[in-house]
């Protein structure tokens, strides 16, 4: 793992239990969520989601977790920006297979 500071910050997040304690408050703090990663996105170098992002994640062969589509595809855009981003999972992630990795090219760490 080769991060390329120059001038800008790592940034570490967890414990964001998107799905608790419900849908409607779930989508609030997603909206949070998605407005600091706008905030960080010019001065980051690196951004490291350090588990529970998911309340529960149980992906499946075919099927992922319905919902969080915003918070996905903030994701992505910051990966088309070349900002990498790191996954590790929590005890709330540990249904994760490849979905991440295959689909928005974040490597998953499960230990």
């Amino acid at each position: 793992m080769n991060i390329s500071l120059h001038n800008k910050k790592v940034f570490f997040a967890s414990d964001f239990h998107l799905g608790a304690p419900d849908e409607a408050l779930s989508k609030i703090r997603e909206k949070k969520i998605i407005n600091w990663l706008n905030s960080i996105e010019e001065e980051a170098a690196a951004i490291f989601l350090v588990g529970d992002i998911f309340d529960f994640w149980f992906e499946y062969d075919k099927v992922v977790p319905k919902g969080f589509i915003r918070f996905l595809g903030k994701i992505a855009d910051l990966k088309e920006k070349n900002i990498p981003v790191f996954f590790f999972t929590g005890n709330h992630d540990l249904w994760m297979d490849d979905y991440f990795t295959k689909e928005l090219q974040i490597p998953v760490y499960h230990h």
